[in-house]
C-alpha cells in the first residue's frame, strides 16, 4: 500500500492484491463483506502509520483501489468513503491519486499510463474521468501545484425569469449591523456532549482536564471546569453516536430572556418551556435552522466548592486543580452547518449576535462566521458542512490562562494516547493560540487562548477573509490540516 496526502489523506491499493478487478460496479464492492473487512483492517493500520491515531469515528483516510486504465486514461479508481464507494471520485481524492502514482515505486505507478511532462493525469472513475495536472519541483517528488480541469459541459440554454431581489440584508451588508438583541445573551452556559465511549470520555474530562464531577443522572454526568461560576459546564451523555446535544445560552436578564423567546417564536423555531437541570431554572427550548438543539435560560445556581476544596481567593469558583490541563472555563462552540448564511441570519436577527469575522468564498458564499454576544471576540461559530448534513458538531473549546498551558496540554495528551489533530499554533482568524484533539468519543475539542484580545468598538465592522487569504494557512504559515474540513460528529461517510 502507499499512504499519500495531496489534500485528502488516502491509502492506495492495487485492486488485484485484494482479489478484485477494480472495475466493478460500486454497489458490488460495497456489498462484498470480506473485502470491506480487509479494507477496514488496512485503513486502521495505515492511519496509525500516517500519525492519525484512532480513525474508527472518522471518514479519513480514504481507501482507493487502483487498476490499469480501461478507457484511455492514466489509471482506473474505485474510492471508498470509507464504506460507501464513490460513484465518481472527489476532487481532492483525484489530486492525491495523481500525486501518489507519479512516485516511482508507489502502488499504481506500474499500472498507470503516465502522461508526458506537463500533460494531465486522466483519473478514471465509475462514471467517467477527471483530469488533474500535477507540477513537481524540478528534480524532486515535491509538489509545486495541483490543477483540476473543469469537466462541465453545456446542457441547455434559455431565458430565466428570476424572483424579485431578496429584501433581507446580505452577509456583507449585515456585517455593519448589530442585531436588535445584542447584549440580550450573556454567554454560552453549558453544553451537552454525546459520546459513544462514555467511560473513556469521562476519564478524559475528569483526569486530563481536571473537571470536577458534580452530579450523575441516568446515562449522564455533570462536570465543572474550575472557574465556571455556574454549577456545571458539560453534561456528558452516553449515546450510540458522538456529537452535540442541547447547548444552553444564558440571557442577560429575565427581561432579555422574554425578548429573545418572543423573537424565536416569531421566527417559528420555538419548541417550548422546560425545567432546567442541576440548578438551572426554567429554560426555553428551540432549534437553529440547521436543527441543532438549543435553549435559553436566566435563573441559575452558582457553583459552591466543597468545604475541603474552597479556593484561596474568594473571587474564584473552585480551587485551582493544579493537575492536568487546568482548563479554566467553557469558551465557545463551533457548529457545522449545511447553510452558514441562513444560520447566521438567525443568530444575528433572532438571537442578537454580531458577526465579528467571516470567510467569503470567491463565489460570494459565506463559508464560516464567528459571532459574539458581548465584548468577547466570539462565542458561537458556524462552519460549512462539506457533507451537506445537518445538526453536526465541529468542536467545543475551553479557555486556558496562558499559551504555556496549551503547550503543556500537548505533552499531557501525547503521554496519554490522545490524538492531536492540529497545533499548538496561532489562528489567523481571531488570533487565538490553539490546540485541537479528539476526545475518546471522537468529538473534536479545542484548547484556546485569545490573550487580551476583546472587542471594545461599539461600531465594529465584520472582518471578511477571502478564499486566497485562507489558502495561506494559519497565522505563522502552518497549512490547515485536511481533516479540519472533513471530520465532525456524528460521523457521516462524506
Amino acid at each position: 500500500m502507499t499512504c499519500v496526502d495531496n489534500g485528502m489523506p488516502s491509502v492506495l491499493l492495487a485492486a488485484a492484491d485484494l482479489g478484485v478487478e477494480g472495475t466493478e460496479d460500486p454497489a458490488d464492492l460495497e456489498s462484498d463483506e470480506s473485502l470491506q473487512a480487509r479494507l477496514r483492517a488496512i485503513r486502521f493500520a495505515a492511519a496509525e502509520l500516517m500519525g492519525m491515531g484512532d480513525v474508527s469515528e472518522a471518514t479519513v483516510p480514504k481507501m482507493v483501489l487502483l487498476s490499469a486504465p480501461s478507457a484511455g486514461g492514466t489509471i482506473s479508481t474505485r474510492s471508498f468513503l470509507p464504506i460507501r464507494v464513490h460513484t465518481s471520485i472527489g476532487v481532492l481524492g483525484a489530486q492525491t491519486v495523481a500525486a501518489g502514482i507519479a512516485i516511482e515505486g508507489a502502488v499504481g505507478h506500474d499500472l498507470a499510463n503516465l502522461p508526458a511532462d506537463g500533460a494531465p493525469f486522466r483519473i478514471e472513475h465509475p462514471t467517467g474521468h477527471m483530469d488533474i495536472r500535477i507540477d513537481f519541483v524540478p528534480g524532486t517528488t515535491d509538489i509545486a501545484s495541483s490543477v483540476v480541469f473543469r469537466t462541465a459541459r453545456k446542457l441547455f440554454d434559455g431565458v430565466v425569469f428570476p424572483d424579485p431581489p431578496d429584501p433581507r440584508p446580505t452577509p456583507t451588508q449585515r456585517s455593519a449591523m448589530r442585531g436588535p438583541g445584542f447584549l440580550d445573551i450573556a454567554h454560552i452556559g453549558h453544553v451537552e456532549l454525546l459520546t459513544s465511549d462514555f467511560d473513556r470520555s469521562r476519564w478524559f474530562f475528569t483526569e486530563l482536564l481536571a473537571f470536577r464531577e458534580v452530579a450523575a443522572e441516568g446515562d449522564s454526568v455533570f462536570l465543572h471546569a474550575w472557574d465556571d461560576y455556574e454549577r456545571y459546564t458539560i453534561k456528558l451523555t452516553s449515546a450510540p453516536k458522538s456529537g452535540v446535544g442541547r447547548v444552553a445560552l444564558r440571557a442577560a436578564s429575565p427581561e432579555a430572556l422574554e425578548r429573545r423567546v418572543a423573537a424565536i417564536e416569531a421566527a417559528g423555531r420555538g419548541i417550548g418551556w422546560k425545567d432546567g437541570e442541576q440548578g438551572v431554572g426554567r429554560s426555553y427550548a428551540f432549534t437553529d435552522p440547521d436543527g441543532h438543539a438549543m435553549e435559553l435560560y436566566y435563573d441559575t445556581e452558582w457553583f459552591e466548592a466543597p468545604e475541603d476544596a474552597k479556593p484561596a481567593l474568594k473571587n474564584q469558583a473552585d480551587k485551582f486543580p493544579g493537575r492536568g490541563v487546568n482548563a479554566r472555563r467553557l469558551d465557545h462552540i463551533n457548529y457545522l452547518g449545511k447553510d452558514v448564511e441562513e444560520n447566521g441570519r438567525f443568530v444575528n436577527e433572532v438571537l442578537g449576535g454580531e458577526a465579528t469575522e467571516q470567510i467569503q468564498l470567491d463565489t460570494g458564499v459565506i463559508s464560516a462566521q464567528w459571532f459574539h454576544f458581548t465584548n468577547k471576540t466570539y462565542d458561537l461559530v458556524y462552519s460549512g458542512d462539506w457533507t451537506g448534513s445537518n445538526g453536526r458538531l465541529h468542536h467545543i473549546a475551553f479557555a486556558t490562562d496562558t499559551r504555556e498551558d496549551i503547550l503543556k496540554a500537548a505533552d499531557i495528551f501525547l503521554e496519554n494516547g490522545i490524538h492531536i489533530e492540529s497545533g499548538p499554533h496561532k489562528h489567523a482568524i481571531q488570533q487565538t493560540f490553539f490546540l485541537y484533539v479528539y476526545e475518546p468519543g471522537g468529538n473534536r475539542i479545542e484548547f484556546a487562548n485569545a490573550g487580551a484580545r476583546v472587542i471594545l468598538a461599539p461600531d465594529w465592522k465584520t472582518v471578511t477573509w477571502t478564499e486566497a487569504e485562507r489558502a495561506k494557512g494559519q497565522a505563522w504559515g502552518m497549512k490547515t490540516i485536511s481533516t479540519f474540513h472533513t471530520h465532525g460528529t456524528p460521523p457521516v461517510d462524506e
